[in-house]
């Protein structure tokens, strides 16, 4: 049975994940921190010197602060041979996580969406480029999240439009102008409850191709994200992203 520690367990997909990880035979849940400190999987506090390397696997669902913490904790403590799951989005640490995983022999997955859907969306929007004259369409990507979300556009579609770009496209957020040749637009909307939604289109002058992926409860990301943690243990050593998955 694999271990997890939860860095974010108290937020909304903190508690969703522990749900899952009680009814799920192949994980058991160590614990997590919080923004206040670390806690046992029933939400008790624990001792301010917790080691973190009790925990065969980690999953970050924190924030940017959250996130720099689990990564001092983990050089510090020197925790070899981990499984590590980043699904926090906005990061800018990702070259310190790279030398953590080469010095620690961590497997360290970059996931800003931990939906098997997502993936899959990945998958299919990489192929649709490569079969389509890419210089005849314009590709634009729509986000819709709920009126709470902070971040927009939203890391996944960020993300997304980052593995569609050639090395010389640029990408643009909520810009009124002309459209350029070759540039990926990206554009937020904000309401309601949404789960979480993104469409990547493919504009032609006399046809379109559009991708959608719909999340309609935040338990599907708690489910890919143990999707995702047996999927990174069985892999060797090393950095991996979504479009490996």
């Amino acid at each position: 049975m694999t271990s997890v520690w939860i860095y974010g367990i108290s937020g909304r997909m903190g508690q969703a994940l522990v749900r899952c990880l009680h009814a799920d035979e192949e994980f058991c849940c160590r614990g997590g921190s919080t923004s206040t400190g670390d806690v046992d999987a029933q939400g008790n506090p624990l001792d301010l010197k917790t080691q973190l390397t009790s925990a065969d696997a980690f999953i970050d669902f924190s924030t940017c602060t959250g996130n720099a913490s689990l990564l001092r904790r983990l050089v510090a403590e020197q925790a070899q041979d981990k499984t590590v799951l980043i699904a926090t989005t906005g990061l800018d640490n990702h070259d310190a996580w790279r030398q953590a995983a080469a010095s620690l022999r961590m497997r360290l997955l970059f996931a800003p969406n931990t939906s098997v859907g997502i993936a899959v969306l990945l998958k299919s929007v990489l192929a649709a480029k490569k079969l389509l004259a890419t210089s005849d369409f314009d590709i634009e990507i729509v986000e819709t999240h709920n009126r709470h979300k902070r971040d927009a556009p939203s890391g996944t579609a960020k993300h997304l439009a980052a593995q569609l770009a050639d090395h010389d496209t640029k990408t643009s957020s909520g810009r009124n102008a002309q459209r350029q040749m070759g540039e990926i637009g990206l554009h937020a909307v904000r309401g309601g409850d949404v789960s979480g939604e993104h469409t990547v289109s493919f504009f032609g002058m006399d046809e379109e191709l559009h991708f959608t992926h719909r999340a309609r409860d935040r338990r599907l990301f708690a489910k890919g994200a143990l999707t995702l943690v047996s999927w990174l243990a069985a892999k060797d050593i090393g950095v991996y992203q979504l479009a490996d998955v």
